[in-house]
């Protein structure tokens, strides 16, 4: 909007190399927005970073409990003094972003600090929920210049397909950790043992699961396709990165669980999204 702040060069920096993806699907947004796109993406980033950075859950909690107070307005001192928190809270207050669901976003975020399994898909489904539909969501608060838009179910179901790409592509290194986020419920529903999937042994009933994840992305993908005819077209923008999850889900069904599914050139993912944002500007189906 009118009066916002230059987004910093270690905000853009921290957001490109956590998720270039987003990073790019941001640069074909209104300018106007950018800078406030970039804050909500570099505050996300910040939450999903903590894991990696604690060795136990403990002060994982504290540091998710920091950033929830934070950006309710309760350390304003502390968060003047922290770049992603100034440009978070300054966000937040241009576009009345609610400052429960940002802290939400954070408590949330504390179920990835512990190393078993969750219990159920709908449990994965609402962990989600909480943190990259709710994300979703937020963009399109920021895109709407602050109103409500009627996004709730595009933005739900487009955070659950993103989320489920991620934890694929991710399984490799969240395995190398002692991580590990598939559910056990549809472990057992196909006779799989957690064991093999902790020590990386691909059996046929490992692929069946892993398969059925996929599935279940291509799932709240079309479900998000026909949410967005109920969501003004100038609000599609948030949903962008949606247009690489069918090259994502492609690639990883054609690669071994556990090592790294290949990635396209960052070139071909930045081609993919500019269409997809010709598209969108021209009011067509860009998704």
């Amino acid at each position: 909007m009118a009066g916002a702040p230059p987004t910093g060069e270690a905000l853009l920096a921290l957001v490109r190399a956590a998720d270039p993806e987003s990073y790019l699907a941001a640069l074909f947004l209104p300018e106007a927005y950018r800078a406030d796109v970039f804050a909500l993406l570099a505050y996300h980033a910040e939450l999903a970073a903590i894991r990696d950075r604690v060795r136990e859950p403990l002060p994982g909690q504290i540091r998710l409990q920091w950033w929830a107070e934070v950006v309710q307005g309760l350390r304003p001192d502390e968060a003047a003094g922290h770049p992603v928190a100034a440009a978070v809270l300054a966000a937040a207050a241009r576009h009345n972003l609610p400052g429960a669901a940002l802290a939400r976003m954070a408590e949330a975020h504390e179920r990835t600090l512990f190393a078993d399994p969750m219990p159920t898909l709908e449990a994965l489904e609402g962990h989600f929920g909480a943190t990259l539909s709710a994300l979703l969501r937020l963009l399109t608060l920021i895109l709407a210049g602050g109103d409500d838009p009627p996004s709730a179910d595009a933005a739900g179901h487009g955070g659950v397909a993103l989320g489920l790409v991620h934890i694929l592509r991710s399984l490799p290194e969240d395995i190398h950790h002692g991580r590990l986020f598939v559910p056990a419920d549809v472990l057992v529903r196909h006779g799989a043992e957690e064991a093999d999937m902790r020590s990386g042994r691909a059996t046929p009933e490992i692929r069946a699961t892993l398969a059925e994840l996929r599935e279940h992305a291509v799932h709240h993908l079309e479900r998000t396709r026909e949410s967005l005819g109920e969501v003004p077209q100038v609000w599609h923008g948030a949903l962008l990165p949606l247009v690489l999850v069918p090259g994502e889900l492609a690639s990883l069904a054609r690669s071994e669980p556990f090592r790294p599914a290949p990635q396209p050139a960052l070139w071909r993912r930045q081609l993919r999204l500019w269409r997809a944002a010709r598209r969108l500007s021209a009011g067509r189906p860009f998704v």
